[in-house]
């Protein structure tokens, strides 16, 4: 029950990112945005005041709805960045989220000492916080002549088909599909191999995973930019992915508590180059009338991937072992390598 409750929540993100970035095509980035902030707040409060598992259902379905915001969020992005500064701006929306992963623990932790509602209600004030933020300072980025006609405001069900049938988006989503589905096995296996190898508590684990999400916001923050005037973004992509080919690969021979340290962040290096990297080649590809549309079909194949990712994880873990669920993710990702070769 709490696998699905986890996984439902990226199965909305990825049913309503396509729609959600097609909606702001049309209507523009920020009422889109706006919109989705008050369901974010809707679904924490609902979170809080669950007594049954149908309501608790219920709050993460708003709350994954309201989460496939990213996809217009990337928009805005491409909306108001210069191609040659893209890569640099979808990191700095990594980079937050990455910052967000490492404080978000840590504060529901504190408050769930409170009460197990106490963490709903201090989300639901935080994304209230956010709506007045983005209501009060946050500009429309995408201008009239620039919206999708209404006419072509067209069901989104095709919109990934239609998307998988061009060579140079295919490979672009393809490998993103399979780098979220490799990386979403590392927090359900990771564990797992800790406890297994060296005896880890929950606090040791919390360490490591700040620590990887500290590496992703100090590339994707900081570095990125001037690695990608450098080297330009597909070969950033191509580095990524065979670092966590590699590294992934390496986890499960480990058995000395540093080197798992050393492998974890050449992980979450290649993380941090692929995920602005996929973006920002997506949004160069494609009309500025339908970036929301198209990086919403981005964002619903990396949501479908942390679906079907854990998921996947665990049945490999459950019947093959530690080692397999390592074995596969990284078959995958140089599988990815080779995809994308082809298709570009």
């Amino acid at each position: 029950t709490l696998g699905m409750l986890i996984a439902v929540f990226s199965l909305m993100q990825f049913l309503f990112a396509p729609i959600l970035g097609r909606l702001s095509d049309r209507f523009g980035r920020r009422p889109v945005l706006l919109v989705s902030l008050i369901v974010g707040v809707m679904g924490h409060l609902m979170f809080a005041l669950s007594n049954s598992i149908m309501l608790l259902f219920a709050s993460r379905i708003l709350a994954g709805m309201a989460g496939a915001n990213l996809s217009v969020a990337q928009a805005y992005i491409a909306d108001t960045t210069a191609a040659k500064d893209r890569a640099r701006g979808m990191g700095l929306v990594g980079a937050s989220f990455g910052v967000g992963f490492i404080i978000g623990p840590v504060i529901g932790g504190t408050f769930s000492q409170f009460g197990l509602s106490v963490p709903g209600f201090v989300a639901a004030t935080i994304s209230l916080f956010n709506f007045f933020i983005a209501f009060a300072m946050l500009p429309e980025s995408l201008t009239p002549e620039h919206r999708l006609a209404r006419s072509k405001l067209a069901p989104t069900e095709k919109d990934f088909l239609s998307s998988l049938k061009s060579p140079s988006l295919s490979g672009l989503i393809i490998t993103f599909f399979v780098v979220n589905f490799a990386f979403s096995n590392i927090p359900v296996i990771f564990p797992l191999l800790g406890i297994e190898r060296f005896n880890l508590e929950a606090k040791d684990m919390s360490i490591v995973f700040t620590y990887i999400g500290i590496i992703q916001v100090v590339i994707q923050a900081g570095l990125i930019g001037r690695l990608v005037r450098r080297f330009g973004e597909e070969r950033l992509l191509m580095a990524g992915i065979l670092i966590m080919t590699a590294s992934i690969f390496l986890t499960p021979f480990v058995n000395q508590f540093l080197f798992l340290i050393i492998v974890s962040g050449f992980t979450a290096a290649g993380v941090g180059l692929i995920l602005p990297s996929v973006p920002s080649l997506v949004s160069k590809k494609t009309p500025e009338s339908e970036h929301g549309s198209v990086l919403g079909v981005v964002q619903s194949a990396a949501s479908l991937g942390r679906v079907l990712g854990p998921l996947m994880g665990g049945l490999i873990y459950q019947y093959g072992g530690i080692q397999m669920p390592f074995f596969a993710a990284s078959g995958m990702m140089l599988a990815s390598f080779f995809i994308y070769q082809r298709l570009k």
